[in-house]
């Protein structure tokens, strides 16, 4: 007859190997979901339209607007010196001259060349090109932009 003793290690015994068989068994599926969690998250930082592709595009779009902004700031200041001398007649709107001293001013790293009735203005930095129409003040481009 069995003991009491030898019953308890042929039921610990057997009961140890099931469980590192499940242990086995958990882990290779955990190592699976990782492995496509990885895959997922790999895919959505570098796809097409990821997350870094995001971010690059919105760094340059922010730089586009500052650009921009600074263009729009210096017709203005433009506008507004011409006004305060009592020169400024909308139908001649500023020159060239009068924007690339406000840039200077504001310390935009741009120059401002006339190109006919437009004003051609180039950012060294970005090497970005926007075209400004002297009299209404509207701004358009950049026509070429280097990331």
């Amino acid at each position: 007859m069995k003991t009491r003793e030898s019953l308890q290690e042929n039921t610990i015994s057997k009961k140890g190997s099931a469980e590192s068989g499940i242990t086995l068994i958990a882990l290779i599926i955990t190592i699976i979901i990782l492995l496509i969690l990885a895959t997922v998250s790999i895919a959505v930082l570098t796809g097409d339209n990821g997350i870094i592709a995001q971010a690059n595009q919105a760094r340059i779009d922010t730089k586009i607007g500052e650009e921009k902004e600074q263009i729009a700031l210096a017709y203005n200041a433009a506008v507004t010196a011409r006004y305060a001398v009592g020169d400024y007649r909308s139908s001649e709107g500023i020159t060239a001259s009068d924007l690339d001293t406000q840039l200077d001013n504001q310390k935009a790293d741009a120059t401002a060349v006339a190109e006919g009735d437009t004003i051609k203005i180039t950012f060294n930095a970005s090497e970005n090109v926007y075209t400004l129409n002297g009299k209404s003040g509207v701004i358009e481009g950049p026509t070429t932009t280097t990331p």
